[in-house]
Formats: C-alpha cells, structure tokens, sequence
C-alpha cells in the first residue's frame, strides 16, 4: 500500500535499528573493611570525537577520528571497599589503550598502588572491569560483550 511518495502507509510505525557507536566501561570494585581506595582513575580517555559513515562503501564504514578531550577519570577517592562500587562511563573508541590505576591504604597505614593496562575499546562493546582487593592479592577478570543495540519505533508521517 503506497502512493507516490514511496512510502507505505500500511504501517502505522517504523523500526529503527540503532547499533552503538560509543564504549560502555564499568569498572567494579570488590574490596573488605581492611582497604580503603584511595583513588582510582581511567588514564587517557577519550570523551569527543567526530563519527564518519562512508555510505559509498560496498559495506558501510564506520570510524572515530579526531578524538579530543582526552582525560584521566577519577571514579573514586577516599572511601572504604567494605561495599562494592561500581562506576559506568561511556568513552569513545580511540586506537590508543587506557589504564586503570588506583592508590589503596591497608588497615594498619601500608600504603599501596597498581596499575592495569587495558586493551584499545572498540564501538559497540560493553567492557566490565572487575577488581577484588584484599589485604593480601588483587584480582582481575576483564569480560567483553556487545552492548545490546536497541530498536526504537517511530510512527509514520
């Protein structure tokens, strides 16, 4: 059922597929009452860019270029691990990978600091960070998934 427009009216709403163009980072902290976090931040990350589609493709391509606003995100400072904390940032992709760095005090004043490089994020994907810190070792378990793209559904004009 369509007219000169080349559109259907049949059809009172039209799905969208929309994929993700950013990076989802959660980074997890497990930790007991004997630590406190001092700081923990993600080094050089990415929060602007331009996102160019090239259509003419035989497949489209999609690429992030121009990335500015590179930052150190500080997602915690000064509070004890006898909870979990969670922290979710959306970045955008870049070629150049970040790091998590955190300073952590024991019960009893020792005074400790880690780093851990990360992989290059990737359009698309969810990233979760977990990180157990106990008085005696540091735990961590990296998992990738594909951030669930989404269907929004527009009515017709």
């Amino acid at each position: 059922n369509t007219d000169d427009k080349g559109y259907g009216k049949g059809n009172a709403y039209v799905p969208v597929d929309l994929k993700h163009a950013q990076a989802k980072i959660i980074v997890k902290f497990i930790g007991t009452p004997n630590v406190t976090l001092n700081e923990a931040k993600l080094t050089d990350v990415s929060l602007t860019g331009t996102y160019t589609v090239n259509y003419n493709a035989p497949t489209p391509v999609a690429v992030w270029s121009d990335h500015s606003d590179v930052v150190d995100v500080t997602m915690a400072s000064g509070y004890g691990l006898a909870e979990s904390k969670t922290y979710t940032l959306l970045a955008v992709p870049s070629p150049e990978a970040s790091e998590i760095t955190f300073d952590y005090t024991l019960t009893g004043g020792a005074k400790l600091n880690h780093t851990i490089d990360l992989t290059a994020w990737e359009p698309g994907k969810e990233y979760t960070y977990t990180i157990t810190i106990t008085p005696m070792e540091i735990k961590f378990k990296p998992n990738v998934i594909e951030w669930e793209p989404e269907t929004i559904t527009y009515p017709t004009l």
